[in-house]
């Protein structure tokens, strides 16, 4: 059966690498990164219902979604690696039933945000990037409005904490859809030896015979110009505790939420690197 595959996150996780890998599988599956990109306006839509009055109003969605339905109707299968429509999946599971299934994509909180800083996604600019795809406290049916308050004195970096927190909070609790196909880190993808590409492969419908790695790149590694502060503790505590609940270990989490290591990693020139742990 032919089948529409999201790969669900924050983005910052090796999405651009995945969909060139995944590109080369099978000539009957289409896959794309960010197939309507900012226009799925995730934010917009968070845990709501406006998905219909969205699709209405925004024509880039309505021509990926006839991408998806002339791909299907040809015996095809089509997988978007993109982050950007990280909350669509309730619409998705509604609209193309059966077919439509999703992998819960993450990187480590303080490697997200660290990066997420880098790239200038977390400020009050008007971009559509920014505006359509970053969570914050003061939307509509966020799981933590809490926050409001502190929100203003978050550091760009807690910001990006607090994006992570609510995405994978939402994800999380979609892993009972029959649509789910599993969690996928990044760190155990890219880490030598774990075999956590091959099952990714496979979980896509591709036979393993012919998966063929190709060395991770990362078009966007740029310097960090910002600092890595986490000074609100009710913030970190909660980012930490869904961290370790979607299975990652506190020497890890303790390594990557220390400012030193995060400043020597970031806020130096960068090259495309395989990553470490």
């Amino acid at each position: 059966m032919a089948k529409v595959i999201y790969f669900m996150s924050t983005g910052r996780c090796g999405t651009q690498f995945l969909a060139q890998m995944l590109g080369k599988a099978d000539q009957n599956t289409m896959v794309v990164h960010e197939g309507a990109g900012p226009n799925y306006k995730s934010a917009t839509v968070f845990q709501s219902a406006e998905f219909e009055s969205v699709v209405s109003q925004t024509h880039q969605i309505r021509q990926q979604f006839e991408i998806i339905d002339q791909q299907l109707a040809a015996g095809g299968s089509y997988i978007d690696t993109g982050w950007p429509a990280y909350a669509w999946g309730p619409y998705f599971e509604k609209r193309f039933g059966a077919a439509f299934q999703f992998i819960h994509l993450l990187r480590n909180p303080f490697a997200t945000a660290a990066s997420m800083t880098t790239h200038a996604l977390l400020g009050d600019g008007d971009d559509s990037l920014s505006n359509g795809g970053i969570i914050r406290p003061h939307q509509p049916n966020v799981s933590f409005p809490e926050f409001q308050t502190d929100y203003a004195d978050f550091s760009y970096f807690e910001r990006g904490l607090y994006h992570w927190l609510e995405v994978h909070s939402f994800l999380k609790n979609q892993h009972a859809s029959p649509a789910f196909l599993g969690v996928f880190r990044f760190e155990t993808l890219f880490d030598n030896g774990q075999g956590g590409l091959q099952s990714l492969w496979q979980k896509c419908g591709f036979d393993l015979a012919g998966f063929s790695e190709t060395e991770p790149y990362d078009n966007f590694n740029v310097r960090a110009r910002r600092g890595f502060a986490t000074d609100n503790k009710t913030l970190l505590a909660r980012v930490w505790a869904l961290a370790l609940a979607l299975g990652y270990d506190q020497d890890l989490l303790e390594t990557w939420s220390n400012q030193e290591f995060l400043k020597a990693r970031y806020s130096s020139p960068r090259i495309s690197r395989r990553p470490v742990r």
